[in-house]
């Protein structure tokens, strides 16, 4: 059920020239005809003032339409942006995937080489202790052939005195008279 009990809320935000205006045209109380007959003046401005509007409602649903299809198509571009940048992000992503990776490999492999590292230092600790023992194995052996050089040359010495002794003997054996010559001096 409709009233006109809010009548004020309705009314409150119309301009006054046009509640005055309106107030006129009542006076015809819906009949067009008796509005004509009585005020001519006013329906043919009544009627311009509603063209002039209709043509400024025209320009600015024209606007909003403008201004519709242009956001639409800003609309559609920062979509197809979005898109964009979704697939760059997922390729992104996979980059990153696969330095992680790598980083992760290249990790293992320093761990891998640092390990190698340690046993190869291990190797030559032992190489260098197993040098050292031959180093003091060849001077012992030096050592030894020194005291063997001496022992020959001093074997060699008393050889040669038994050599020389022996000489004498046979000597003196094959010479009776020179055995005594020998004996007595």
């Amino acid at each position: 059920m409709e009233s006109f009990a809010d009548l004020d809320r309705c009314l409150g935000s119309v301009p006054g020239a046009v509640v005055t205006q309106l107030a006129r045209v009542d006076v015809g109380r819906g009949r067009e005809e008796l509005f004509r007959n009585q005020l001519p003046a006013l329906l043919t401005e009544l009627s311009n003032r509603a063209r002039v509007a209709s043509e400024q409602v025209q320009t600015q649903v024209s606007d909003i339409q403008d201004v519709t299809r242009i956001a639409l198509a800003s609309t559609k571009a920062g979509q197809t942006a979005a898109e964009s940048v979704v697939i760059q992000m997922a390729q992104t992503h996979m980059v990153h995937m696969r330095i992680r990776e790598s980083a992760e490999q290249a990790n293992t492999l320093a761990a891998q080489i640092a390990l190698g590292i340690d046993q190869q230092q291990m190797a030559s600790a032992q190489v260098l202790e197993t040098l050292r023992a031959f180093a003091h194995s060849v001077q012992e052996m030096a050592n030894g052939s020194t005291r063997v050089t001496a022992a020959t040359t001093r074997l060699s010495a008393l050889s040669a005195e038994l050599d020389a002794e022996q000489h004498a003997t046979i000597e003196l054996e094959t010479q009776p008279d020179r055995r005594l010559a020998v004996t007595q001096v």
